[in-house]
Parts: structure tokens; sequence; C-alpha cells
């Protein structure tokens, strides 16, 4: 019976000269395709395999180390791959034909990466299939397969394609590969975790939305928000449609900002169809398109298409015009690209609303680090996996075991939120949660930062008490003093009197209403926090104020005073409690 590939076209190849393969390395046809997995991982298109393999056969993985890295193989390989990113790229393609080890690491994608994007500071102007094929198309391909047109096919076959190191034992190596496993099962499985709440929109008004979510800080799955948006109903003509191939016909040459690169759309839909076809691992971490400047890129028409859900109220960072920080993003990205574990700047709310495709959202509650992320005492520094993938592979049983539904622990139990935004549906992130965002599918979506009453004494103490965590404000000089622009500390508390002072001219009353609730929550803290040293040593912080007291009397040092204001605490305490 004849199979697919009967009938299918011989690959076609670069008509180009290079040298034959060394006779250390081993051509092999590419290995028959296997169903991706959850538990059993396909494996590496060159047969890499984990260090930990070695061990089942020490001496010829000791023999084949040695007598591909020479004098070399005593080095890690971490360092290996460092001195292979100070040579350039001539001498990584010559390298790769000196041994089947260094034809391994010569072809680590990373090492490209950062090639192309230095070579073209940062302006990716074409894809060939992964980063070591892109740069070798755009700057060191002959005239002659360049006048043929053949750069334009990515399922050209290059002359080693078909080379395998079955012999090479890395973890570093493999990491890459390892990572670019399938992850939408921990979402899709019939036994996945799902349980941040869902609420039908049209059934809130703005107030209810504040009541239930904003003043609780609950994040909240919101369905039939945007039907009517042009981007997204499908009674819209397809001139407004927001599909990658609708995007890519309407905007092909606009270049966007995709992490560290800016790419036109029609070559970013050519990389986000080699992620998706798993052709080896192309990035641990998938590029993502996340810019900020889509309305302005777009001459203003994206910017018709959608509108901020009233819902969400009014964003009082709009006081700040010009001077706010960027506050809307396009987001687009193939399968497994997201955004690992942060926290929305400036103490700020976001809502992320799906246009296509589907997100996996998972979530933690402002005073709990996820598993694996630790975090400094004022939070001005996070460290965390370097990408989603690492996470999910080393932290995510953990965090279920201790923060999922059947957590033995009653007070951490059921605190990790999960659960998954689809096609059409929004998600609200309230100021101050922790949360990881990965692409189900390929997806497009939009998302916006803001400020809401219910937000606003969160924000102003955040811009009050830490200015050096505050970010993205574009203050002109005018508003502060010289001394004040040499200084980006003083800038960032200029901020804080700026916004109060935009507060106190266009939102009436917003302020005054902020802080009255701050100071009920800082009421309400100290109580807690004197129960909690009552429960010590039996004595209340009234105890304690008198001892200290007495103790100054004893060594000199004036006495106790009972003249500091105590009534004035009493009598804000009791009109606080009224108020509220």
């Amino acid at each position: 019976m004849a199979t697919s590939t009967d009938s299918a076209p011989p690959p076609k190849r670069a008509r180009f000269d290079l040298p034959s393969p060394p006779p250390s390395a081993s051509v092999s046809p590419d290995p028959p395709p296997r169903p991706r997995s959850s538990t059993l991982h396909r494996p590496h298109p060159l047969l890499i395999k984990p260090s930990g393999n070695a061990l089942l056969d020490p001496a010829r993985a000791a023999r084949s180390r040695r007598s591909s890295l020479g004098s070399l193989a005593t080095l890690s390989d971490e360092l290996i791959l460092e001195m292979l990113a100070l040579l350039p790229a001539p001498a990584l393609f010559r390298l790769q034909a000196v041994s089947r080890a260094l034809f391994a690491f010569t072809r680590h994608q990373a090492l490209w990466k950062v090639l192309y994007v230095d070579r073209t500071e940062g302006n990716m102007e074409c894809w060939d299939g992964d980063w070591r094929r892109t740069y070798w198309a755009q700057f060191m391909a002959p005239a002659e397969v360049v006048e043929e047109g053949q750069l334009d096919d990515e399922d050209l076959e290059m002359p080693a394609d078909g080379i395998t190191t079955p012999d090479v034992f890395s973890d570093v190596l493999f990491q890459p590969h390892l990572c670019s496993a399938p992850l939408a099962h921990h979402f899709t499985a019939p036994t996945a975790l799902s349980n941040i709440v869902s609420h039908p929109a049209p059934t809130l008004t703005p107030f209810t939305f504040a009541s239930l979510y904003a003043a609780t800080s609950t994040p909240v799955i919101l369905t039939s928000l945007i039907p009517h948006w042009p981007c997204f109903s499908p009674s819209s003509p397809s001139s407004s449609s927001w599909s990658l191939p609708s995007l890519t016909r309407r905007f092909g040459d606009t270049a966007f900002r995709a992490e560290a690169v800016t790419v036109p759309m029609r070559v970013y839909e050519r990389y986000c169809a080699s992620v998706e076809r798993a052709r080896g691992a192309i990035d641990e971490s998938p590029l993502y398109l996340f810019d900020s400047e889509f309305v302005y890129r777009s001459g203003g028409e994206m910017g018709r298409e959608y509108e901020v859900p009233p819902i969400f109220g009014e964003d009082l960072f709009g006081v700040m015009g010009n001077e706010r920080p960027d506050y809307r993003w396009l987001i687009v990205g193939p399968s497994r690209a997201g955004s690992s574990w942060h926290k929305d700047p400036n103490s700020t709310s976001a809502w992320n609303a799906v246009i296509t495709g589907a997100k996996g959202w998972i979530l933690f509650p402002p005073d709990i680090p996820p598993p694996g992320v630790f975090v400094s005492d004022d939070e001005s520094e996070v460290t965390s996996p370097l990408s989603i993938a690492e996470w999910f592979n080393s932290y995510y049983t953990a965090a279920l075991g201790q923060y999922g539904p059947r957590a033995k622990d009653p007070k951490t139990r059921g605190r990790m939120l999960q659960g998954v935004c689809r096609e059409g549906e929004v998600m609200y992130i309230p100021a101050g949660w922790w949360h990881l965002v990965l692409n189900l599918s390929p997806c497009v979506a939009v998302t916006q930062n803001f400020v809401s009453r219910s937000e606003l004494p969160q924000v102003l103490n955040f811009l009050q008490h830490k200015p050096d965590q505050i970010s993205g404000f574009k203050l002109r000089p005018a508003s502060t003093s010289s001394a004040q622009d040499a200084d980006e500390a003083c800038v960032n508390s200029a901020v804080y009197e700026k916004f109060c002072a935009g507060l106190e001219r266009d939102v009436p009353g917003a302020l005054e209403e902020a802080r009255g609730k701050m100071s009920a929550r800082e009421r309400e803290r100290s109580k807690r926090e004197g129960k909690k040293d009552l429960k010590k040593d039996g004595k209340g912080w009234w105890d304690r104020l008198k001892e200290e007291g007495e103790r100054e009397a004893a060594g000199g040092g004036g006495g106790f005073s009972f003249g500091f204001a105590i009534g004035e605490d009493e009598e804000e305490e009791g009109d606080g409690a009224g108020e509220a």
C-alpha cells in the first residue's frame, strides 16, 4: 500500500559547494516521526542526549568527548559555548566541519540568534527556518542561490541537514530541545486545574464589577465582553480582522516590536509557522511580538478597531497625559510563547482580551511569590527561571502540591489560580498579582494597564514609598528642576507629586477618597500587628509603650511623655470607623 511519502517530491537542495562532512560525523535519514506526548518527548534532531545517558556507557561517552573536543573536553559545556560566542560567524561555520561534537555545539541556536540580532542591529528582515539558516541566507549565501530565489523556500534542504551526533551527551545542548516540548496539556488535560472565576460581562455594571472583583482583588475571566469589536466580530469585514493572516495582509511590511528585534509582520508570520512545525528547537522561548506603539504603526487603524471596556471604569493615569507610561500593547505569538512570572508595573491592574487563539494563565496572590521565583524584601529584585518551559519542568508539580486544591496546609490550599482565557474572552488581573501567561495555540490579543479608583490607594502608596521601582513615566524636563533631572530617584519622586496634582485638577474627590482608604487600611494593619505582638508576649502595644517610657525615665532619657497626639489618633480612628 502506498504511503503518504510515495507521491511526495524529492527534497530540493541548495546548489552550492560545502566541504564534505567529516568522517567522524554520521549521516543518517531523519528519524521516523513520533507522536507528541507530555511524558515522552521526541528525540533531539541531532540525536543529542542529556548528560545522564552517558552513565549507560561512561567509557564510550568519555572516549567520544575526548576524540571530538580534544583539549576542550576538560571544559564545561557552558564555558565552551561562551568561548564560541566570541567567534565571528564564518569561524563558527568552519568549526562545524571539525568534529561531531563541535558540529553539535556550533548548531546551538542561541549563538546564531545573538549574531543575527547584533549584525542587523535588531532589524529582522527575513526568516529562513531557524537562526543559523537565516544568518547564512542573509549574509553568507552564494549569489546564485540568492538569484534563483531559493532562500524564499523554508523547505530547502541544506547539505548538512542529515548529520546527527548520537554520541554527544550534554544537558546544556539538550535543554532548548527539552523546553520546546508542548506545554498546553497542563491546561487542556481533563484533570488540569481550572479554578479562575468566570463571569458573563453583560450581567455586570462598572459598580458591581468594582464591588465583586476590583475592590476584593479577585482575578476573573469575563465572557461576552467584546463581541462587538470590529477586530473580533464575525460580522465585521475581513479588512478589520486581527487574525495573523489578516494582519499580515494588512500590515505585511510594517515593522512591529518583538522583544529585542523589530520585524515586519510578514516575516513574523513565517517565524510563527516555523515554531508551529516544531522542526527542532528554534527558541527555548519563542519570540513574542509585544508592541506598545501598534496604534501609531498602523496609522491609527487598529486603535479604531477595539475599545476599552467601560466595565473597568476610568483610567486615572490619564491625568498624566503624554507623560504616562506605555499602557496598551498588541500581543502576537505562536504556541509556547508568553510572559514568565511578573507583576504589572507601577502597581497597576490590567485586562487582556484574546482575539484569536487561547491563553493559559497561572496566578498567585501578591504576598505569595510563585515557587522558583525569589524576591528581595522590597521586591526591587526578582530572580526567576529563564523560560516558561523551565518553570513548568522544574516547579509546576511542586506549586500544585503546595498551593493547589489538594495542598495539605489549609493556609496555602487553593492559593494558586489557573485557567484558560479563550477566543473572545477577557482576563482581569488585579494590581500586585503574580502571573504567568502561555499561548496554548497561535494567538493574537490586546492588553491595557490601568488605574481605577479601586486600585488608586495601592498605586499612590507605591508611587510614594517605592520611587526606585517606578518605571516608564515620560516626565518632560520642564516638570522637574535641573537638579532633579540629574537624579532618577528625584525624577521618580516627582511622579507622585505630579500624579496627585493631576488628580486634584481633573478628578475632584478621588485623591481624598483614596487617602481615606489608605489611612483606614494602615490602622487595620496596625491593629493586626498589635494583636500578633500580644499573642507573642501577652502584652499589647500600650503596655509595651509604658514600659519603654519607664526605661527611658530610669536611664535619664527624659521620661515617658503622654503629650504626643494620642487623643488625635483616637479621634481619627473614631472618625474613620464612622465613615466606613
